[in-house]
């Protein structure tokens, strides 16, 4: 089996391509990476870059559909998630969407499409 990706928009005429990671645990997340988070057997941590840079991403789904049951909490690791010094709960079922670092200030930023 190859190396999958997963493509999405970065902007007008751009395509960046993230390595998928299927996440069935706790996770300490990497940049530029899609995370497909099942929370089937219970809820989950991924926990965030502590050193990211303006534009790392990291890319989010629900791949169970079982957010609203079983929740991912997305741990901040020091920095700041939608300028909020809270860590993230995201009980959405089906939820899916990129966490794009703007800087110390604001922080980690919801990005969807």
């Amino acid at each position: 089996m190859g190396r999958k990706t997963h493509q999405g928009a970065v902007g007008a005429g751009k395509v960046q391509k993230f390595p998928n990671v299927d996440a069935a645990t706790s996770v300490a997340a990497d940049v530029n990476k899609t995370y497909w988070v099942d929370t089937s057997s219970g809820g989950l941590t991924l926990t965030l870059p502590s050193v990211p840079a303006k534009g790392d991403a990291v890319r989010i789904f629900d791949a169970g559909y079982t957010f609203d049951t079983n929740n991912l909490t997305v741990a901040r690791n020091g920095q700041l998630v939608m300028g909020l010094d809270e860590d993230l709960t995201v009980n959405t079922q089906g939820a899916a969407f990129d966490l794009v670092y703007y800087n110390p200030s604001r922080g980690w930023r919801i990005y969807t499409t």
